[in-house]
C-alpha cells in the first residue's frame, strides 16, 4: 500500500492543491494512496518530537509543508523559539493578537522553527520505516542561508539513510510499479 504523511496546515492553500494533485496522479495509475495529515499545530508544541502518533507506525513517505501563514502556528513556533533561546524571555506568545503586516521577532521565530525541525529529524531517525522527502535539518540550513547570504557555503548535512533523490525509486520498489513513473514523483519540494 502507498502511504503518505504530510506535516502541514490542513486548511492551507498549498496543502489543498498538493493533496488534489497527489490523489489525481495516483488514481490515474490505478492506486489510491493513504494520506495522513499531521498539523503543524500538533507538531510545534512538541518541538517536533512526534512519539506516540499512530500515523507514524506503518511505513510512509513523509512530506514537510511550510507552516505558512497560519498565525496560531506562528505563535507556537515563537514559543518553541523561547524554549530554544533560554534567554529569559517570559512573553506569553499565545496571547498575541493578529495585526496585519506586523513582523514579530523573526529571529525567535526562526529559532523555534529550527528547534521543531531538529525534533522531527530525531523522530525520523528513530523510525527507519519513514522516508522524508527532505531532511528537516537541510530545510533549517536553507532558511539560515536565505537569512544570511554572506555565509561562504552551506555546511553539509546528511540523513542516515539513502539520499532523497531515490524517493521515487523507493516508492516504486514498495509498489512494484513501472519505473516509467519515477520522474513524475521525484520532484517533490520541501
Amino acid at each position: 500500500m502507498l502511504r503518505y504523511i504530510s506535516v502541514c496546515n490542513p486548511e492551507g492553500k498549498r496543502w489543498q492543491a498538493y493533496s488534489r494533485e497527489l490523489n489525481h496522479f495516483w488514481r490515474d495509475r490505478g492506486f489510491i494512496p493513504e494520506v495522513e495529515v499531521i498539523p503543524w499545530a500538533g507538531v510545534a508544541p512538541r518541538d517536533g518530537k512526534v512519539n506516540g502518533l499512530a500515523a507514524l507506525n506503518p511505513p510512509a513517505l513523509v512530506r514537510l509543508e511550510s507552516p505558512g501563514r497560519d498565525f496560531e502556528v506562528m505563535k507556537l513556533l515563537l514559543q518553541a523559539g523561547v524554549r530554544e533561546a533560554a534567554d529569559g524571555d517570559s512573553t506569553d506568545w499565545s496571547r498575541l493578537t493578529y495585526q496585519k503586516g506586523r513582523l514579530i521577532r523573526p529571529g525567535l521565530l526562526h529559532r523555534g522553527f529550527c528547534r521543531v525541525l531538529g525534533g522531527l529529524r530525531r523522530s525520523f531517525d528513530e523510525r527507519p520505516h519513514l522516508r522524508p522527502s527532505a531532511c528537516p535539518l537541510a530545510i533549517a540550513e536553507l532558511l539560515a542561508v536565505s537569512r544570511d547570504l554572506s555565509r561562504p557555503r552551506m555546511p553539509e548535512r546528511t540523513m542516515r539513510r539513502q539520499p532523497f533523490g531515490s524517493v521515487a525509486s523507493w516508492i516504486c520498489a514498495r509498489m512494484n510499479c513501472a519505473r516509467s513513473i519515477a520522474p513524475c514523483c521525484s520532484s517533490q519540494s520541501a
